[in-house]
Formats: structure tokens, C-alpha cells, sequence
């Protein structure tokens, strides 16, 4: 694994303590997406799972991926959403991974400074 990777997994028990979210900000990035119900979404990054709850306001029957490349944050992630039926979660690195599969959307949240190409 690589620093960003062990970084991540390091805080991964503790990150939504650790960080704050504007629900109105989300909720209006969001709107801009116009997703709509059965809509299928890459959620990129999504750590502990963040943006989950907000997707299923508008899509609750919707498929999601969502995919992280640190383990630990996709085990919190798991462990809160236990009883998601139509969410994958998924350890994966966007850079290097393929996912054969399309997306209505493919949502990356605070992920782009993690990013290296």
C-alpha cells in the first residue's frame, strides 16, 4: 500500500468525527446532477460512505457502487450502511482499477487532491 492508502486507513475509525460536512452544499452540488429514481451512480472515493444517505434521498432504489482504495474506510463504510440492498461497496484505486460497467453518474467528492493523473 501506498502513504495516502495507510494514511487513510489509519483515520478511517475516527474520520466522521474528524470531518465536518455541509449537508445544504451537498444537497445542492447534488441537485446540479439531476439524478433521478434507478439511476446508477460511481461513487468514487466515498470513504465511510458520506454521500450514501444523500444519493438515496433522490434515488433510494438506485444502484450504487461505491469504491475506495482504503480498505479500512470500506469496512466503516460497510459496517454503517449493513443494511444497504442496492449499494456495493467495493477496495479499488480509480487510477489503475476498471470497473466494466456504466454509470448514469460517477461522482468524485473531495477525492481530486488524492488523485495523481
Amino acid at each position: 500500500m501506498d502513504i495516502k492508502t495507510d494514511f487513510f486507513n489509519s483515520v478511517a475509525f475516527t474520520w466522521d468525527e474528524m470531518c465536518h460536512y455541509d449537508d445544504k452544499k451537498i444537497r445542492f452540488l447534488l441537485q446540479l446532477l439531476e439524478i433521478c429514481p434507478n439511476d446508477s451512480i460511481l461513487d468514487v472515493g466515498t470513504g465511510t460512505g458520506v454521500l450514501i444517505p444523500y444519493f438515496r434521498e433522490v434515488n433510494p432504489l438506485g444502484k450504487i457502487i461505491a469504491i475506495d482504495n482504503s480498505p479500512k474506510m470500506i469496512e466503516v463504510a460497510q459496517k454503517k450502511f449493513s443494511q444497504e440492498k442496492y449499494t456495493q461497496f467495493l477496495i479499488s484505486d480509480v487510477e489503475l482499477d476498471c470497473i466494466h460497467e456504466t454509470f448514469n453518474h460517477i461522482v468524485l467528492y473531495s477525492v481530486f487532491p488524492h488523485i495523481e493523473n
